[in-house]
């Protein structure tokens, strides 16, 4: 193994995302008589061969020096050293930890109960900062293996500065198949394309839009795809560990996570709801998606339930920043496989008092978010991608969700990710290998911003939403009548 430590510069995209951790869970089934350290041995040795066929993402994300070739401010990099290809005879990753946890659910009853988001404390399942030190770095990848009698709850997280979130998924996917590959020689683990580890494949694929990109000239949407404003020209670097949102000296109450579930049934009557609505409005924007439609029924009870239990009235505005992945928009020579980021935020606007107006239709919101995603192609992509590769410090970036306060809010839809595909195998997994829920947790980044998902589908038909709110809203939200109509609390 080579001691050498290689630096690879993140990209302009990169940059968009902080070094901050959002953690996935799945839930898997054990086999009759699996013992929790024999699970974790077999995890912790496909993740070195992980490691060994994409190195980086057992390395860390630094700082770049102000000396390195083509500095920028705020500029960050990867370094790692190559794993050693050999079997694994030593310690196994210590970015996989292990953990028995103190729990009175077998993982039959966390299955009878629909996997409830509060049976247990997030930072329990892995324990992650905010964000991690760009002067220490900040470990690619980190995970930890949680049992249960039964079952296994295996969380993971990595550096959002370094990968996004349909690239964990990617990432996970091709951990189970080195799992799997331990025990079943006929199902060897294919090559991994090294177009997806190329930091500099966006570069080459970017086409400048004609006559140039300004921040001053570029409208709202577009300058939203990569968080910028033109207001904001400062470059006063943020100084994020310290930083809360609410200009607050200290850090603000922790927000609570719950998990809802719509059927399928009661998505056809939302989305019947809004077309009809809109249809009555004479509005043209196109066919509305099942997308449009939940992430408006989210955006408005949310900001209802927060209008509700605030001291003070809110914003006269509310944005929404709904994350768009670029993979098949920004160019169709970006494999589906890269790893690093390619997410954009599409941003709708709407003012508070239509988003709390009874009389205003759900379908009048849907049609706010399907103007934005309308919009989305590549030359736009592109346009913006331009916009980002002008600042002159990457502190400028700065998406709108990253507060408490006011009516914004990032809703992230995680529905088509494949997570079926994910298979640990048959040795030790019941459910061949596969989870039977997945969860989306902020952990401490709770403190921070306003964010929800709508998670990865796992049931035929149904569709499950993680929503965040402080307790006296989460309340709130659950006395909404409108809401409460479509999903039902797990």
């Amino acid at each position: 193994m080579s001691s050498e430590i290689v630096h690879v510069p993140l990209n302009a995209l990169d940059h968009l995302h902080r070094p901050n951790y959002v953690k996935l869970c799945y839930y898997l089934p054990l086999q009759p008589g699996a013992k929790p350290i024999d699970v974790f041995e077999d995890l912790g040795k496909g993740l070195h061969k992980t490691f060994v066929q994409v190195p980086w993402l057992g390395g860390k994300v630094f700082r770049q020096s102000p000396d390195a070739a083509g500095y920028l401010p705020g500029q960050r990099e990867l370094r790692y050293k190559p794993a050693a290809a050999a079997p694994v005879d030593g310690p196994l990753p210590h970015q996989l930890r292990f953990n028995e946890l103190e729990s009175d659910y077998t993982f039959a009853e966390l299955r009878e109960e629909g996997f409830p988001s509060d049976a247990y404390d997030d930072q329990e399942l892995l324990s992650v900062p905010i964000e991690g030190n760009l002067d220490t770095g900040c470990d690619v990848f980190v995970a930890q293996a949680n049992f249960i009698p039964d079952g296994c709850v295996l969380c993971m997280s990595t550096c959002h500065a370094a990968i996004d979130g349909t690239a964990m998924v990617t990432v996970m996917k091709l951990w189970a198949d080195n799992c799997r590959s331990l025990y079943d020689a006929n199902e060897p683990v294919e090559p991994f394309p090294a177009e997806s580890s190329d930091r500099t494949l966006l570069d080459k694929l970017w086409i400048p839009p004609k006559g140039g990109a300004s921040l001053q000239d570029a409208d709202a949407w577009t300058r939203g795809l990569v968080g910028l404003r033109p207001s904001e020209g400062s470059t006063t670097p943020i100084d994020f560990q310290n930083w809360f949102g609410n200009d607050h000296p200290n850090p603000p109450r922790l927000m609570k996570n719950r998990t809802f579930y719509m059927s399928a049934a009661n998505m056809t009557a939302l989305q019947k709801e809004c077309e009809e609505a809109t249809s009555e409005e004479g509005a043209n924007t196109g066919p509305l998606s099942g997308n449009d439609v939940v992430t408006a029924l989210m955006w408005r009870s949310l900001v209802r339930a927060r209008a509700a239990a605030a001291d003070d009235t809110l914003d006269e505005e509310s944005v929404l920043e709904s994350a768009i992945d670029g993979r098949m928009e920004f160019s169709q020579s970006v494999p589906p496989s890269y790893l690093g980021n390619i997410t954009f935020y599409n941003q709708s606007a709407i003012p508070v008092a239509d988003l709390l107006d009874p009389a205003v239709p759900l379908g009048r919101v849907a049609r706010a978010i399907r103007a934005g995603a309308g919009r989305v192609n590549s030359a736009s992509l592109h346009h913006a991608y331009a916009l980002i590769k002008g600042v002159a410090d990457y502190a400028q970036l700065k998406p709108r969700f990253r507060r408490t306060a006011g009516a914004d809010m990032l809703i992230s839809n995680l529905l088509l990710f494949p997570v079926d595909e994910i298979r640990f195998g048959t040795q030790k997994f019941g459910n061949e290998g596969r989870a039977e829920a997945v969860r989306c947790f902020n952990g401490p980044f709770n403190h921070v911003a306003r964010i929800s998902f709508i998670l990865p589908r796992r049931s035929k038909g149904g569709i499950e939403l993680a929503m965040n709110l402080f307790e006296e809203e989460m309340d709130c939200l659950l006395e909404d009548d409108e809401f409460n109509r479509f999903c039902l609390e797990l």
